[in-house]
């Protein structure tokens, strides 16, 4: 009993509590998930719990093919990972996000220890049902309110059909699809197991998968995710090839149910402007294909100067702006795993994770051609397919909660795939000790690691939201800390700048920000800044070499143009004013209803154009700049 309660609960948390808690405060989340994972691994390690027949410390058992070379490769990625961190432009952001990433592995370490077990089984099976009804509820919800959604979250073209896309509690509807997809697999795996293997409590376990999977196919269809519509589907197809349906088998009440509830989500596909989201995929003028297309071409224009070990775990949304080819949409991500890999660790970490992936795609097909059927192999193999394909054009493996579901599918796979065998001789047991001992060690000074990080975590989110209520005082004492405290996080001087302002003292926060900027030169944000609190001083000459420092780092920003043309039209410069309006609008991705700063830059570039014009023999001739 201890054995299936302590195996079901990773699956649970992962999949029930983890995105509630990230919902409430990213932080927080982050902080469970870390300690969630260390935790289970010391339990196996210190024998807290054990599993009969398996060796006290997880990871030590010998595997055979597939799952063999990819532990092997997993720690190789890791250093290659860990480098980017030592190397990277901004190291307060990529050390926190490489203990997150240590966390996703421990999770899939723990999942591979667990994941053939009844108690994993029944946790992930019966999470996945509960989750697909408490979102899709959600969902329904949201969908009848029908909230106003940002304009980038639909092609105009579409705006007059989509009135709103569901997120319910992942912010980003592409991240909510993703997650409600990988559920499927799981709730069919449970359909099935309850007519093959749970048949005490079959019917009302039909019930119960059943509501879960029509429920979450609605809120599937009302995220409007053309990338999870297609996830799902390629995730059920993967999934039959290891469960081998038969049309020869007499229907199971599972097989009837499924049925029943294909046909229902395809009338309401039909019946309702889910359709035309769909079929949209197909046009390559939509204004989501544009972005995407437009941001892979500047990552592999700049591919050649990518460092060996890339410019530093997540310090992409710093980075590609130096090198993106198009201004309006501000992605965080590359909206590709691959790609943003290799900007963030180096083009040796991309490579390695594609070899990752070609292993579990080797497992995955070893499953279907020889392996006997297995429902949880199949349901295993279907959530990969799913975060896999979804990640070749969205970002739900950034996010925390499909990034834990992900790493969860990950070990699941593998030991879907693995044949084990117990060393029992007395050298693999003191090899086994030793190794017992050091993994011990470190994840003490893990946890180390994660407390500090994340009490630093705390800190700027309390003086955040201090600031944004106006409490000033009692930020700038968080901050005087801070300074002390961390003084190699910009973060904290970006911070200590606002607070500044917020009491106008414009000299110390030019103090601050120049302070940040010393810290991480390559930030953009902390140039135009400067440059507006200068600017705003009356000192336009000033000003405008720190906004050109902004606009070289990211020469596709319109607001970055817009600000140097007018300080630019401030100095009698209308000429070049115009030159940098123009540049502006020569990377403009178009769809200006969407990116409206366009439609400013567009405005001053009329005003100039009109004030520059010759003026005819005989009219009065007038200051260059703006008219009053």
């Amino acid at each position: 009993m201890q054995e299936a309660v302590f195996a079901g609960f990773l699956p649970a948390f992962v999949i029930l509590v983890l995105p509630v808690v990230y919902a409430s405060g990213e932080t927080t989340a982050v902080f469970l998930l870390e300690m969630a994972a260390a935790g289970i691994l010391l339990g196996r390690l210190f024998g807290i719990v054990r599993h009969e027949g398996a060796p006290q410390a997880p990871g030590l058992r010998s595997s055979d093919g597939p799952a063999r070379r990819f532990w092997h490769l997993v720690p190789v990625w890791l250093i290659l990972v860990g480098l980017s961190v030592v190397t990277s432009e901004n190291a307060a952001a990529s050390f926190p996000a490489f203990l997150k990433l240590l966390a996703l592995v421990m999770l899939a370490v723990a999942a591979a220890n667990d994941a053939e077990r009844f108690g994993w089984l029944t946790g992930i099976c019966v999470s996945a049902g509960l989750a697909g009804i408490f979102h899709g509820v959600l969902a329904i919800q949201e969908y009848v309110e029908g909230a106003p959604m940002p304009l980038t979250w639909a092609d105009p073209a579409l705006r007059s059909i989509i009135r709103t896309r569901c997120a319910g509690i992942f912010t980003d509807p592409n991240v909510f699809g993703a997650f409600l997809a990988a559920l499927i697999p799981w709730q069919i795996c449970g359909l099935a197991l309850a007519t093959e293997e749970w048949r005490k409590y079959e019917s009302r376990l039909q019930a119960f998968f059943g509501a879960a999977l029509l429920m979450t196919g609605i809120a599937l269809l009302m995220t409007f995710s053309r990338g999870a519509y297609l996830a799902a589907l390629a995730g059920v197809v993967i999934a039959s090839a290891i469960w081998k349906p038969s049309p020869k088998r007499p229907w199971s009440g599972a097989a009837r149910t499924i049925a029943i509830v294909a046909a229902i989500l395809f009338v309401i596909f039909l019946s309702g402007p889910f359709k035309y989201r769909f079929i949209s995929i197909g046009n390559t003028k939509d204004m989501t294909f544009s972005q995407r297309t437009l941001i892979n071409k500047g990552i592999l224009a700049a591919a050649a100067s990518v460092p060996w070990t890339g410019y530093g775990l997540h310090t992409f949304s710093q980075v590609y702006p130096r090198f993106r080819c198009v201004g309006g949409d501000y992605p965080m991500n590359a909206h590709n795993e691959f790609l943003q890999t290799f900007v963030e660790a180096g083009p040796l970490a991309a490579t390695l994770l594609a070899a990752l992936s070609l292993i579990i795609w080797w497992s995955v097909a070893k499953q279907a051609l020889s392996a006997p059927r297995s429902w949880p192999g199949g349901a295993a193999a279907g959530s990969w397919a799913v975060f896999f394909l979804h990640n070749l054009s969205g970002f739900s493996s950034r996010m925390l909660p499909t990034s834990a579901f992900f790493a969860l599918t990950v070990g699941a796979v593998i030991a879907a795939g693995t044949v084990s065998e117990n060393h029992s001789d007395k050298t693999a047991t003191g090899a086994a000790g030793k190794l017992q001992s050091l993994a011990i060690a470190l994840l003490l000074l893990y946890l180390l690691f994660v407390v500090r990080e994340t009490r630093h975590q705390q800190q700027l989110d309390a003086t955040s939201a201090e600031l944004a209520a106006g409490e000033i005082r009692t930020a700038e004492a968080r901050l005087s800390e801070l300074r002390t405290q961390r003084p190699t996080d910009p973060m904290v001087w970006a911070l200590s700048a606002r607070a500044a302002e917020a009491r106008a003292d414009a000299e110390a926060a030019l103090g601050y920000y120049a302070r940040a900027g010393e810290i991480n030169p390559h930030e953009a944000l902390f140039w135009s800044e400067r440059a507006r609190i200068v600017a705003a001083a009356s000192a336009p000459a000033e000003a405008f070499p720190l906004i050109q420092r902004a606009t070289e780092l990211d020469p596709a920003s319109e607001q970055f143009r817009l600000d140097a043309a007018r300080l630019l039209l401030s100095l009698n410069k209308p000429q070049e004013a115009l030159n940098e309006l123009d540049a502006a609008l020569r990377m403009s991705p178009g769809f200006h209803d969407v990116y409206r700063i366009y439609r400013q830059v567009e405005e001053l570039r009329r005003q100039i154009a009109e004030q520059e014009r010759p003026v005819p023999t005989g009219e009065p001739a007038t200051e260059p700049g703006l008219p009053r």
